[in-house]
């Protein structure tokens, strides 16, 4: 509150000393200079009753509104088990290395259990009815008698081909 009443007192000084020095240097300029001094004293006396209405009602803190949009939680992350997964087909899709060790194991254990299930096949014992089954964009990833790709950079599956395979392990039918 100090600083803003020295403010306001040098403003008022100031404005005091200039219409002093106009009145006694240019009188014929008198009533624009009381007019100047009489609005900066206004604004002063404003400035100082602004100051004070801020000191007798400080202003509310955020409300529960501006608390909630400035405290907005992060979206939710995928878990991780999917997370693993989305890699894994990405990885696939760019090296066959990586399709034939990796996701081949895993949609071997899947469409094993699906064909037990569903058909009661059995995929290592049964090939062909497996295959008949699983449809031959399937089998080819999925046959037990697969083997590992030579180039270690060759390029993996396919989105289209993957999407396949995934669709015809989904459409096993049930009995």
């Amino acid at each position: 509150m100090t600083a803003s009443l020295l403010r306001v007192a040098t403003v008022v000084v100031a404005a005091t000393l200039a219409f002093v020095a106009v009145v006694q240097l240019a009188p014929e300029r008198r009533a624009v200079a009381v007019s100047v001094y009489l609005l900066l004293l206004g604004a002063a006396a404003l400035r100082l009753l602004v100051r004070l209405v801020w000191l007798a009602y400080p202003p509310a803190g955020p409300s529960e509104l501006d608390a909630a949009l400035r405290d907005r939680p992060a979206p939710p992350t995928a878990p991780a088990e999917l997370q693993a997964l989305r890699r894994t087909l990405v990885l696939a899709s760019v090296n066959a290395v990586y399709a034939h060790s990796r996701l081949r194991p895993e949609l071997r254990a899947i469409a094993t259990e699906l064909l037990a299930w569903r058909q009661g096949i059995d995929l290592a014992a049964e090939p062909d009815a497996a295959r008949a089954v699983l449809g031959e964009a399937a089998w080819e990833l999925l046959r037990p008698d697969r083997e590992e790709p030579l180039e270690h950079d060759a390029p993996g599956l396919p989105a289209p081909l993957l999407a396949r395979i995934v669709t015809a392990l989904e459409e096993v039918p049930q009995p």
